[in-house]
């Protein structure tokens, strides 16, 4: 059973994904323009769209997941989510500037370290 507390901290945590979302949305934008103007590689914009698709499916999922308190599908959505993150940074390497990246380093560094915090007290209960 989950105690209000996890749920809690599981609802933060989807509020700050959401916020983060917005942030690859953002930067997506401004790539794409990178891209008309000829300073940027299509192939990275490609993958960071495809994989912000896949974390807005993961995330609509962790929402049901938490919402019905079914702790192995959070689990595995938040297990999914940390993979997504690792090849989005990963891309994300490739196709923006420094600037920007130190903020999106900022968002997964942060969101790994939410994802892990409440995976360690769903695996310890």
């Amino acid at each position: 059973m989950f105690t209000s507390h996890s749920i809690d901290s599981c609802k933060k945590l989807l509020h700050h994904y959401g916020e983060f979302n917005n942030f690859i949305g953002h930067v997506l934008a401004i790539t794409e323009e990178a891209i008309i103007n000829g300073e940027s590689n299509k192939e990275p914009y490609e993958n960071i769209k495809t994989m912000r698709s896949e974390l807005e499916s993961v995330h609509k999922e962790l929402k049901i997941s938490v919402a019905s308190r079914n702790k192995e599908k959070i689990i595995q959505n938040l297990t999914i989510t940390l993979n997504l993150l690792d090849k989005l940074q990963y891309e994300f390497d490739k196709a923006v500037n420094e600037e920007l990246e130190s903020f999106f380093n900022f968002g997964v560094n942060y969101l790994h370290s939410e994802i892990d915090r409440i995976l360690s007290k769903l695996y310890s209960k």
